[in-house]
């Protein structure tokens, strides 16, 4: 049986990049390693803001921004966006992997749902 879920996504955060929880982080980008992780809970603003960031990477700090999600949630121009698809065998790790060979400078890492996710998110960072 298939399914199917249609989430609008608002249009403002492609251009409005004012938004008090951006700039509140977006001093986080000039950083040359660390890790953020974002939680909260649906609805809660952690894709928008997370959107928002890797599309300032890219555009403004000129960065190499690959991301890895499940699904991929909005297309952003410029950003090589990886989506996971278990049954090819693209799965978190395998992808994780390869995306380091491309010399990434900011890795999105859509969920991290198992230890072995963790453990290449926290060796990558």
């Amino acid at each position: 049986q298939e399914s199917c879920v249609i989430r609008i996504v608002p249009q403002f955060f492609q251009q409005q990049k004012s938004t008090y929880k951006f700039n509140d982080f977006k001093h986080l980008m000039n950083k040359k390693q660390g890790l953020l992780l974002f939680s909260g809970p649906t609805g809660s603003g952690k894709s928008t803001l997370m959107y928002q960031m890797v599309s300032y990477a890219n555009k403004a700090l000129n960065l190499n921004v690959i991301s890895i999600e499940d699904p991929v949630e909005m297309q952003i121009p410029g950003i090589v966006q990886i989506n996971v698809n278990d049954k090819a065998g693209i799965n978190y790790v395998n992808s994780f992997k390869a995306i380091l060979r491309c010399d990434p400078d900011v890795i999105l890492i859509g969920e991290i749902r198992d230890k072995d996710v963790a453990k290449c998110v926290i060796q990558a960072s």
